[in-house]
C-alpha cells in the first residue's frame, strides 16, 4: 500500500506539471484511494502570491483529482475553492478527503465549506453551516458532520446530517452553549461513519458517544478531562478512549467501549502502568485484525497495545553507549503505513 500511494503521489505531481495547472508553491496532497481500490483521488493546492509590500497577500486555488487506477490519463477535476489572505501562515490548508463508501463520492472539508463531488458527473454541492468541524460517510448518499455555532462570546457542538438525493438536512443532536475558546475540536468519527467519540467541552469535559442513526448521546469516563485520543476497530465494533485529567500530574484514564450497547471494559491501570510517565498519542484506527492499537509516547516510544485482554509490546530494543552501560530501553517513533 505504502509503495502504491507514493508512485500516485509522484505520477500525480508528474500529470499536473505536465498540463500546466501546477504553479510555484503548490502541490499534490491527501492522496486517497476509494474503499473496494479502483479509484485514487488526490487534492491538489496552487499558491499564487499577489505583489504586496508585506508579501502577505496570498491567493491559494484548490483542486479535487480523481480518475480509476488502471487508467490514469483519464484524470478528471473539479474546483473546490479559492482562500485568500487569512490562510498565509499555513504552509498547507487543513482539508480533509474521504471517499463515500460506493466509491461514488468524494467529500473534501475546508476551512469555509463541506464540498461533495461527484465522480461520474462531477456535480459539486457546498454545504456551508458555520464551522464545520469534522464529517463522515453514513452512507453512498448521506454525510454526517459536527459543526461550531457562535453567538454572543459562546460557542455550540451541534451534530448534523445531508441527504444528496433529496437536498435535505436534519439535525442529529446538539449539545449546551459554552463560553467560546480557542481549544482545537476534536471529533472521532467510527470507519462505519455510524457513530462519533469526543470530549465535550473540549476541555474540562467528559468523553460523549452519539449514535448517529438514533441520535442518542451518552456520556462516559472520568469527568474534568481532555481528550489523548480515540481509535476505533476497522469493524467500528470497539474504541478505545484515553483522556487525562486537568491538572499538573498526568492522571490517565483507558476504556474500550462497545458503542452499540454501551458496554465498557476499563484498562486505565494497565494504560498508566506503561505510559504513566509520557504524553502517549493514539493513532486512529486498530490493526486491520482488529487487535491491536499503535500507541508512541516521547522516551519510550511506539508499542503495539491489545486493550483487552491487556498486552503491549515494545517495539524496539536495548542498546549498550561506548561504556557498554544500558543507555536506552525506548522503541523507535512508528508511524502507520496503511
Amino acid at each position: 500500500m505504502l509503495g502504491r500511494a507514493l508512485a500516485w503521489l509522484l505520477l500525480a505531481g508528474g500529470w499536473i506539471h505536465v498540463s500546466g495547472c501546477g504553479t510555484a508553491g503548490g502541490g499534490p496532497s491527501q492522496l486517497t484511494f476509494s474503499p473496494d481500490g479502483s479509484q485514487v483521488a488526490f487534492i491538489w493546492e496552487d499558491n499564487l502570491q499577489e505583489l504586496a509590500v508585506d508579501g502577505r497577500t496570498w491567493l491559494r486555488h484548490i483542486t479535487l483529482h480523481w480518475c480509476r487506477t488502471n487508467d490514469a490519463g483519464a484524470l478528471a477535476m473539479a474546483p473546490i475553492g479559492w482562500f485568500g489572505a487569512e490562510y498565509w501562515r499555513h504552509g498547507e490548508l487543513p482539508l480533509d478527503m474521504k471517499w463515500s463508501p460506493g466509491a461514488s463520492r468524494i467529500g473534501v472539508l475546508t476551512p469555509h465549506t463541506l464540498v461533495i463531488v461527484e465522480a461520474h458527473s462531477r456535480r459539486v454541492t457546498a454545504i456551508t453551516d458555520e464551522v464545520i468541524t469534522s464529517f463522515a460517510w453514513v452512507s453512498d448518499t448521506e454525510v454526517a458532520y459536527c459543526t461550531k455555532r457562535t453567538a454572543k462570546g459562546m460557542h455550540q457542538r451541534a451534530l448534523r446530517r445531508y441527504d444528496l438525493q433529496d437536498r435535505t438536512r436534519g439535525e442529529i443532536a446538539r449539545f449546551a452553549w459554552r463560553p467560546a475558546c480557542e481549544y482545537t475540536w476534536n471529533e472521532h468519527w467510527s470507519p462505519s461513519g455510524q457513530f462519533v467519540v469526543f470530549m465535550e467541552p473540549p476541555v474540562r469535559g467528559r468523553f460523549h458517544i452519539v449514535n448517529i442513526q438514533r441520535g442518542v448521546a451518552s456520556a462516559r469516563g472520568q469527568t474534568d478531562a481532555y481528550s489523548i485520543g480515540v481509535a476505533w476497530a476497522p469493524d467500528s465494533s470497539r474504541a478505545l478512549c484515553v483522556s487525562a485529567q486537568v491538572g499538573p500530574a498526568l492522571v490517565y484514564e483507558a476504556f474500550v467501549i462497545d458503542p452499540l450497547t454501551g458496554e465498557m471494559a476499563d484498562c486505565t491501570s494497565a494504560f498508566s502502568d506503561v505510559f504513566g510517565d509520557s504524553v502517549a498519542a493514539l493513532e486512529p484506527l486498530w490493526t486491520a485484525d482488529g487487535r491491536y492499537v499503535l500507541v508512541n509516547a516521547p522516551g519510550i516510544g511506539g508499542h503495539l497495545v491489545q486493550p483487552v485482554p491487556w498486552e503491549a509490546i515494545p517495539l524496539g530494543r536495548m542498546f549498550e553507549d561506548a561504556y557498554g552501560s544500558i543507555v536506552a530501553a525506548g522503541s523507535p517513533w512508528l508511524f502507520p503505513i496503511s
